[in-house]
């Protein structure tokens, strides 16, 4: 049998079974443990040590949705590696079913300009007396943009009705040095967070609003980054 077809069963009897969770020092240091030598070898593009932790049936999913298998990763992880960045861990829990553990961790990523992080989800496999990585997956931790004063940001120019490609129309509206935004009439606006020049962040996410101007200064358009990674582009009406 598998180990993957053996951690199904694993799964459903750790969330039936609250007490088998185990987060006392001694249970968590050696997780905390193997996830600081891999993010050490990740740093340093120490690959062989980094493969040394692996299961022969790895597989990780990126926070961005990407299956990687255990050969997959000699290629690619020298890509991402680099020293620059620090990693520290900011929680961990564990689970433990006889050769199976669970664990969920919180990594903060510190970088030159920026912090980023992310919760993984980690299945280890015992062999040999040693934990070894089975399966991986990231889930990114969503930084919503600090507010800016709009002092310097004419919101009212923002002001009208932008119409998507698909025919979706969206309205602006400013009070009170705010800028809200709505799908329809009857719905109630939301106030956005003025996050730059024309840029206002959808509260309760990443999402991102940017208004666009002609080369004389007039408002043409908006363009939304979605958190999903999508692009979508309104034009403003007349």
């Amino acid at each position: 049998m598998s180990y993957l077809r053996s951690i199904c069963p694993a799964i459903i009897l750790l969330c039936a079974s609250p007490a088998i969770a185990q987060d006392d020092e001694q249970t968590l240091a050696p997780f905390r443990s193997l996830i600081e030598t891999r993010l050490a070898a990740l740093k340093s593009s120490d690959i062989p040590k980094y493969m040394a932790m692996l299961d022969k049936d790895y597989v990780v999913i990126s926070d961005l949705g990407e299956r990687r298998t255990r050969a997959d990763l000699p290629a690619y992880l020298p890509t991402i590696a680099n020293p620059a960045r620090t990693y520290a861990i900011q929680s961990i829990h564990v689970r433990i079913l006889d050769d199976i553990a669970l664990v969920d961790a919180e990594i903060r990523e510190d970088m030159a300009d920026a912090v980023g992080g992310w919760h993984e989800s980690d299945v280890f496999v015992r062999q040999g007396g040693r934990w070894l990585y089975l399966h991986r997956q990231d889930s990114s931790i969503l930084y919503p943009p600090a507010p800016v004063p709009t002092d310097t940001d004419p919101l009212d120019d923002y002001v009208g009705q932008y119409r998507s490609a698909a025919g979706l129309t969206d309205i602006i509206t400013a009070r009170d040095g705010t800028l809200y935004g709505q799908s329809t009439p009857q719905e109630t606006p939301t106030a956005l967070i003025h996050v730059g020049p024309g840029a206002f962040a959808i509260p309760g996410g990443a999402d991102l609003l940017v208004f666009t101007r002609s080369p004389i200064g007039a408002v043409t358009g908006l363009i939304g980054h979605l958190t999903s990674g999508q692009i979508s582009t309104s034009a403003k009406l007349p």
